[in-house]
């Protein structure tokens, strides 16, 4: 394996642990139940409970 081989495989394990522990925040912070749902049309998925959508934004207030 190159260098380049082993920073790609080195970003990719640190992407993959920030994703967990990003999930891991959105569970603990959401008042539950916590599922991603499309409102209709061109929305962005988001859960209804927190307002977050998978990637940690916040696109509105809870419902």
């Amino acid at each position: 394996m190159t260098a380049d081989h082993e920073n790609i495989a080195t970003a990719r394990a640190m992407y993959v642990e920030a994703r967990g522990n990003l999930a891991d925040a959105l569970l603990e912070e959401c008042p539950g139940p916590h599922r991603y749902v499309q409102p209709g049309g061109w929305q962005i998925e988001r859960c209804y409970a927190c307002g977050y959508t998978e990637d940690g934004t916040r696109t509105e207030e809870p419902q």
